[in-house]
């Protein structure tokens, strides 16, 4: 799995970035978005609203979303970092290798 299309967020708000995973099958699921919270950055997994709560529509096991946190994070991390700079952005793509791919 990787992430892809990286996008920092032009909305106003806790919406810090926009991207997209990319499964070795070749499924693409977008939607996923890094998000500023009390805590600090998280991942949120693509969501619709009902009335006036988000649930989400990609489920995944916790090990899996916590590497997926763990690539995003790094990925927003070279973006902002890029972007603060004023240097070219990294790469859309981000492949963490065989050895920390994640099993799906």
């Amino acid at each position: 799995m990787r992430v892809t299309d990286m996008k920092p967020s032009q909305l106003p708000g806790n919406t810090k970035a926009f991207f997209k995973v990319e499964t070795e099958e070749g499924f693409v699921i977008e939607g996923f978005k890094v998000m500023n919270g009390k805590n600090g950055l998280f991942v949120s997994p693509p969501s619709r609203k009902s009335g006036e709560k988000f649930y989400d529509t990609v489920t995944m096991p916790r090990e899996v979303k916590t590497s997926l946190t763990e690539m995003a994070l790094r990925e927003y991390s070279a973006l902002a970092n890029a972007q603060a700079s004023g240097e070219e952005p990294p790469p859309a793509e981000y492949s963490p290798g065989p050895e920390k791919d994640l099993p799906f």
